[in-house]
């Protein structure tokens, strides 16, 4: 009987409040999938843009001196045989150039770039006119007064300016490159501290809210257990 008693006046247990740690688990695993997710796309996306953009600046950068040297090279051959068959080549060469020398400043938009590409305009415009007119000489059979105009020091300074000026952009461009890339393992870096962080935040939730629920259970099943002693000892 006085067990009985003792077990009717003992107080039950404090359930352990399981519901903010569940709806905190919950928060943060949303907020750790959203984060991956959103990460995800964003990375697609500045991976996309940096393929269309930077490393498309950095094509056309090269096309220059690609393109450049054959308009050089064309010239030169007219001027040594005679044969404006080159001249051909040189015309389907030259608005190439052009279309790849104006793309630039919108692929790789600065200030410094946007002075080296006029810089390289004025060069080329200056090239151009100086091996058309040698062009025009070789029409006229005047191909001495053609070479002698290519190897004149206005033309040779334009080049020299053309390609210094272009290594200049190529590594403007390039530390372009280098500082988007830095920036990504910065960005890269810093999501694995915080995806980190969450993942240690959401075990230890996780790891409260499932040993609440099994003090829950533990605690429902000594209340069972001792309502069945209670009725046995009743009966």
């Amino acid at each position: 009987m006085q067990k009985k008693n003792n077990a009717q006046n003992t107080p039950p247990k404090k359930e352990i409040p399981v519901r903010p740690w569940f709806i905190a688990s919950i928060a943060v695993t949303l907020f750790l999938i959203i984060l991956l997710g959103w990460n995800l796309i964003f990375s697609f996306n500045l991976l996309s843009s940096f393929k269309d953009r930077e490393l498309a600046a950095e094509r056309n950068s090269w096309k220059l001196l690609l393109h450049a040297e054959t308009m050089q090279m064309t010239t030169r051959l007219s001027t040594l045989s005679g044969n404006l068959k080159w001249q051909k080549a040189y015309d389907q060469t030259e608005p190439e150039l052009q279309q790849a020398l104006r793309e630039i400043p919108g692929l790789s938009p600065s200030d410094a770039i946007i002075r080296k590409t006029g810089r390289i305009e004025t060069y080329l415009d200056n090239i151009r006119r100086i091996e058309k007119k040698a062009y025009e000489m070789v029409s006229h059979g005047d191909k001495k007064e053609a070479r002698m105009l290519l190897a004149g020091w206005q033309y040779t300074k334009n080049q020299r300016g053309f390609e210094k000026t272009t290594d200049e952009l190529m590594d403007l461009i390039q530390q372009r490159i280098q500082k988007e890339i830095a920036s990504q393992k910065t960005r890269a870096l810093l999501m694995i501290c915080v995806a980190s962080v969450c993942l240690g935040l959401l075990a230890f939730l996780w790891t409260v809210t499932i040993r609440g629920w099994r003090s829950q259970a533990r605690e429902k099943d000594r209340a069972k257990a001792d309502m069945q002693r209670s009725e046995e000892n009743t009966a």
